[in-house]
């Protein structure tokens, strides 16, 4: 299953959802409705099938029980050879490093998180019991326990889903010496050395309703960006520097700014500071 395929189960899941909502505002035919339910029932049973319950440590030792998608199906594709690779030293070509049990890259993986909650949010309307609260838990924990890393202050994540923090795209599409290298070697200025981080970030805080580590990740990204202190500048830029923008509420000539990246991140916690600042739970 390709992240393409997990957009379009989402997107008819959608779309399904608002015609039964309101079949007037998005009219859509019984064999329209037959052929979305039929994608979402593949997606489904794909994503069911595919699920790998885990059982890890938590921030406070305690052992947890979490869940990832797909581990292992893309360990033999040329983008992921070098996972197990966590050098600072650029990879041997011709000396791959394969995780066998190696996760999505935690770039594409975002797609996770917004099509289970997708597929929960219209169970009603594709008349499917499947994900439940149980799985957008365990994913969300496994983002939070696997692949953070584990610092508010300095937040970063592997590079993979499952934990591994080695190379990804060594060589990419031709591109001789360049990669994205462990998560703590990247620079997001450097072509040759770019930082998966973005793509980490963005997504998961669809699944904060359901586990509290991920409100606790989303907050600390925000309260990175709101620090005026040169080593946070520092880390920052370095790491979450992306589409020409820093990653901040400001500037570099101190004006008010939301960069798209940090709009992803407030977009998605939005509800919970409503909450917090109405005095709700």
């Amino acid at each position: 299953m390709s992240d393409r395929d997990l957009w379009l189960v989402a997107t008819a899941a959608e779309v399904l959802g608002a015609h039964a909502r309101d079949s007037s505002l998005l009219p859509v035919s019984s064999a329209e409705r037959d052929s979305l339910l039929r994608m979402v029932r593949s997606g489904v049973a794909l994503l069911r099938s595919k699920e790998h319950a885990h059982r890890v440590r938590d921030r406070s030792g305690l052992i947890v029980s979490t869940i990832s998608y797909f581990d292992g199906d893309y360990a033999d594709n040329p983008d992921y050879l070098f996972a197990g690779d966590t050098s600072a030293v650029f990879p041997d070509y011709t000396r791959p490093q394969p995780v066998r049990s190696v996760g999505w890259d935690i770039s594409h993986a975002y797609r996770l998180p917004v099509v289970i909650r997708s597929l929960l949010a219209n169970r009603v309307a594709t008349s499917s019991s499947y994900p439940s609260q149980r799985e957008a838990k365990g994913l969300a924990r496994h983002y939070a326990f696997v692949a953070f890393e584990g610092d508010s202050n300095e937040p970063l994540f592997r590079n993979y889903l499952d934990g591994s923090d080695g190379w990804f795209r060594v060589g990419y599409a031709g591109r001789t010496g360049s990669g994205y290298p462990p998560s703590r070697l990247c620079d997001a200025h450097n072509s040759h050395r770019p930082c998966l981080t973005s793509g980490g970030v963005q997504g998961w805080g669809e699944l904060a309703p359901f586990d509290t580590t991920i409100r606790q990740i989303e907050h600390s990204l925000v309260a990175l960006a709101a620090r005026r202190d040169s080593a946070s500048q520092f880390f920052r830029d370095r790491y979450y520097y992306y589409d020409g923008t820093p990653f901040s509420f400001v500037d570099r000539a101190g004006r008010e700014q939301y960069p798209i990246l940090l709009l992803s991140i407030l977009a998605s916690t939005a509800s919970d500071y409503a909450k917090r600042h109405s005095g709700g739970n």
